[in-house]
């Protein structure tokens, strides 16, 4: 059964459904009759497993887009902040010849700066008791940590 787009004219709502080649129309999620626009191309699907994540369809092609195109503009907003980050990091540690990513520290300004000796023995002991708790954490049974959870009540 191919794929065609309805349009209803009660609510305004554009959909995809499977439809026999004779049906001009669907049943809107409002009630209403929705009538099967012209589409200059003919669709037809195959039975597929999705792998991936699907994107929203909200049934309305034009919000679709427009989501689509926020999130692909976050998306590339975000990745070309992450590498300006790396960036400026890769340039601390070459500038101050430093040879490990836990040698930096960020001033209150938001630039790179290496740290102390004192701040990385700091940062190792924290690290460290970090990997210890965690690997105690573990070794607990989830139902178990459950359990321990309390939450007082604070009047």
């Amino acid at each position: 059964m191919p794929l065609y787009e309805f349009q209803c004219f009660e609510c305004g709502l554009k959909f995809e459904k499977f439809a026999k080649a004779k049906d001009q129309e669907k049943e809107c999620q409002c009630g209403s009759m929705a009538k099967r626009q012209q589409t200059g191309s003919f669709s037809f699907s195959f039975n597929q497993t999705i792998r991936d994540p699907v994107p929203q369809n909200t049934g309305v092609a034009s919000i679709d887009h427009h989501i689509d195109r926020v999130i692909g503009k976050s998306a590339e907003m975000s990745w070309a902040a992450i590498e300006s980050r790396n960036s400026d990091k890769r340039e601390v540690m070459r500038d101050y010849q430093l040879d490990s990513k836990h040698a930096i520290g960020i001033d209150p300004e938001g630039h790179y700066r290496p740290i102390t000796s004192q701040e990385i023995q700091a940062s190792t002991v924290a690290r460290n008791l970090n990997n210890k708790a965690m690997g105690v954490i573990k070794r607990v049974p989830k139902e178990e940590r459950e359990k321990r959870v309390h939450i007082k009540k604070v009047d």
